[in-house]
């Protein structure tokens, strides 16, 4: 069976390769776009091919994943894990469990990483992930599909300066109305000297006014790096939160993605 292997590099330089031996089929578009303008009471070879966009090649991967046994030697997934992945990647091997984490932890999320597709263990791309899909049928409900589309070339862009990176954790309850984020991390901190804490936001599941607790946090600095923090939401509910940092330079800061957590 054909195989690819796709690389994803961040912006820490971290390097998480996903690689599959069950390709089904594979589509590389080359395109040159080349307008063109008739001349009127002229013949078409006469016509004028205007060249005024640079050409673009994409190319499109489906593939099958299965559950594959514990044992297996070669796992979907191997390399550097991402600063806040509290995980084993090596323990991915259930079709299920491959596609949670590229959801969560192998798309693209910032302009600074890169990805690296090499098909047939030869052909090579350099570019980004533009789009990726999963479905399943009920023909054959232990076999899922995959789809993705590779864009070749150079990412122009990066992070704003002034901003730090969106925080990443995993909610737990800790019991007696007690929240606590595990291994909260912030990779990017832009302009700033450093991060002074951390700012949560909760609200039950339902409604709309934010509450901002105190926050406690646990060992080490209050900084960039992976460490706990925990808050009361004083009721047993469903709780929807965000968490953002705070900088020395006092600049507002971009939250986190809504995460939902239930607690007694």
């Amino acid at each position: 069976m054909a195989s690819f292997t796709l690389a994803r590099t961040d912006v820490d330089g971290n390097i998480m390769t996903y690689t599959s031996d069950n390709m089904v089929s594979m589509n590389i578009d080359n395109n040159t776009p080349v307008p063109p303008m008739p001349l009127p009471i002229q013949k078409s070879d006469k016509t004028l091919l205007i060249k005024v966009e640079g050409n673009i090649t994409t190319v499109t991967v489906n593939w099958k994943i299965r559950d594959l046994p514990s044992n297996v030697s070669q796992k979907p997934f191997a390399g550097d894990e991402s600063a806040g992945y509290t995980g084993n990647v090596a323990n991915l091997v259930g079709a299920l469990q491959v596609i949670d984490f590229w959801k969560n932890w192998f798309v693209p999320v910032t302009p600074d990483e890169s990805y690296t597709l090499i098909l047939g263990g030869s052909m090579t791309f350099k570019g980004n992930m533009i789009s990726s899909s999963f479905t399943v049928n009920q023909a054959n409900p232990a076999v899922w599909e995959g789809n993705f589309r590779f864009v070749e070339g150079n990412v122009a862009g990066a992070t704003h300066a002034d901003l730090a990176e969106l925080t990443h954790g995993a909610l737990t309850d800790e019991g007696s109305q007690v929240v606590r984020i595990s291994q909260i991390a912030t990779t990017y901190l832009g302009v700033n000297t450093g991060i002074t804490g951390y700012t949560v936001k909760y609200r039950e599941k339902g409604t709309t006014s934010w509450t901002a607790p105190t926050v406690s946090y646990g060992s080490g600095s209050t900084s960039q790096t992976a460490q706990n923090i925990e808050f009361s939401v004083g009721s047993a509910g469903t709780y929807e939160v965000k968490v953002s940092p705070k900088v020395s330079s006092g600049i507002i800061q971009q939250e986190s993605a809504l995460t939902e957590v239930v607690v007694s």
